[in-house]
């Protein structure tokens, strides 16, 4: 993660300014240089282990993987087969025993946990099957809540809020607290407040677990499509093989092994 004064201007996903490093000028969002490669996170090799001796866990076996811009990946699997494991590692939330995670073409390996905080905040993006949403703020002020911590000021971070609350189908909700939203309200304010940033790439843990299968599908097909349209990389780890149709790749990971599977074989949410 580079930011480097001089380079080339951004343009701010937050207010569409264009921004250079530190950050821009228009609305406070720390500014980045521009990543032109393709494949935004990488895991190479990457091994990961619990325990030692006779209990010794492999959760993940030289596991090799590309993210590329603007793609939509599944990875299912059964449950212990190591799906949140890797989640975990790709979210710079854990680090592996073994092996390279590159963001945006930087290593993570000797990263200092304020590095892989920051890339956290600035580049990536999080969807949790409980939602986290925090109960005394409104569906805005809880979006604007990565926004502020980054930075970006107030009044940039209320307007990048609405306008994504909007786009999700939420513009009528964006005042209400969250025991006043349905369960698919309340994921689709969690997407909101992943994707205001503007981050590379967003993770996504389950879900549609806490949804039914009609909310659930029209979420993930809102993710995906808001995240494509700004070239954000999308990575939802799931049970839910109907989810297929939407995804352009589909890995499946069992017994800490990653294997790329034919989306079309799932084309009706079975294989």
């Amino acid at each position: 993660m580079t930011d480097t004064p001089g380079e080339n201007p951004m343009t701010c996903p937050v207010c569409s300014a264009p921004a250079t490093p530190p950050k821009c000028g228009t609305c406070g969002r720390p500014a980045l240089a521009p990543f032109e490669g393709t494949d935004l996170l990488v895991l190479d090799g990457v091994r990961h282990t619990y325990g030692s001796g006779p209990g010794e866990v492999h959760a993940l076996r030289e596991v090799d993987m590309r993210v590329r811009r603007g793609e939509i990946t599944l990875i299912v699997g059964p449950s212990g087969g190591g799906k949140t494991t890797a989640l975990l590692v790709m979210g710079l939330l854990l680090k592996p025993t073994a092996g390279q995670v590159r963001l945006a073409g930087q290593s993570m390996e000797d990263a200092s946990e304020s590095e892989r905080t920051r890339a956290r905040l600035l580049q990536l993006g999080f969807v949790f099957q409980q939602f986290n949403l925090i109960k005394s703020l409104t569906a805005r002020e809880n979006v604007m809540v990565p926004m502020r911590y980054a930075g970006v000021s107030k009044k940039h971070a209320g307007e990048r809020a609405s306008e994504v609350l909007t786009a999700l189908g939420l513009g009528h909700r964006v005042d209400h607290r969250p025991a006043d939203l349905s369960g698919g309200e309340k994921q689709r304010v969690a997407v909101a407040r992943a994707l205001a940033l503007g981050p590379q790439v967003v993770l996504a843990d389950e879900p549609t677990a806490n949804l039914d299968s009609v909310a659930g599908q029209r979420v993930v097909e809102k993710l995906a499509e808001l995240a494509s349209a700004n070239g954000t990389s999308v990575v939802i780890v799931t049970h839910d093989t109907r989810l297929a149709p939407i995804a352009d790749r589909l890995l499946r990971l069992e017994d800490g092994a990653l294997v790329e599977q034919d989306v079309s074989a799932f084309a009706g949410g079975h294989p």
